[in-house]
């Protein structure tokens, strides 16, 4: 979770630059599947940009973020963060947001059930995680190298199965899982390499998706 990107207050202007378009295209995609959100939980908010958004666009949202320092610097914009989801009131959500955040959880099992429990019924949750397993099935057959070192700064490297898996046997129903992915700001070889892999993704009906990202949408359903 101390990515330098995400908590030094030195990069938050660049980080907002390159991030507010992205953060207002994942919010279209969610708005497909929902068009009566009240109130909204970011988890891992960092700066809490996502969250000045949310209220432009009238619905309360509040935030939560272990690194202090960011965390002071969006409370003190007036925003409502807290340090842990045990410190949110009583009190569920329409719409949870894992953005670049539940592949860094130690426990991201432990913590889907509680987001469960704090969501409200038919309420949806929207991650974004990344896409490494390709690279270190590549690295390990071609290079027989360890696959640690493809993970970045994930704890965990998940695939479109097993994030399917951990959701569908938490209560949640996937609506959208989707590698295409618009809004950041890159440099040309990057932004070249995120248009070839969606093309393939497309071209080979899903078969191939070698995309940095996943973007998942699901619904909360209640149990039997």
């Amino acid at each position: 979770m101390k990515s330098v990107c995400y908590t030094n207050i030195e990069n938050e202007e660049a980080f907002y630059r390159s991030r507010i378009k992205y953060f207002k295209y994942i919010y279209s995609v969610l708005s497909k599947y929902s068009n009566n959100v009240l109130n909204w939980l970011d988890f891992g908010c960092s700066y809490g940009h996502f969250l000045e958004f949310l209220h432009d666009q009238k619905i309360d949202c509040e935030g939560v973020e272990i690194a202090e320092c960011v965390r002071r610097y969006a409370q003190k914009k007036g925003l409502i963060v807290y340090k842990d989801i045990k410190d949110l009131p009583e009190k569920k959500y329409d719409v949870v947001s894992l953005i670049d955040t539940l592949y860094l959880v130690n426990e991201p099992v432990s913590l889907i059930k509680e987001i469960y429990n704090i969501t409200n019924d038919n309420g949806l949750l929207l991650l974004r995680i990344t896409n490494r397993n390709w690279l270190a099935k590549i690295r390990k057959r071609l290079l027989k190298k360890d696959l640690v070192f493809c993970l970045g700064d994930a704890t965990v490297s998940f695939s479109k199965k097993s994030i399917s898996y951990l959701l569908e046997n938490n209560g949640y129903k996937i609506l959208k899982i989707t590698s295409h992915e618009k809004g950041k700001v890159m440099n040309l070889k990057v932004k070249a390499f995120y248009t070839l892999s969606w093309l393939l993704n497309m071209v080979t009906i899903g078969l191939i998706n070698i995309s940095p990202g996943l973007i998942i949408i699901a619904k909360k359903m209640r149990y039997v």
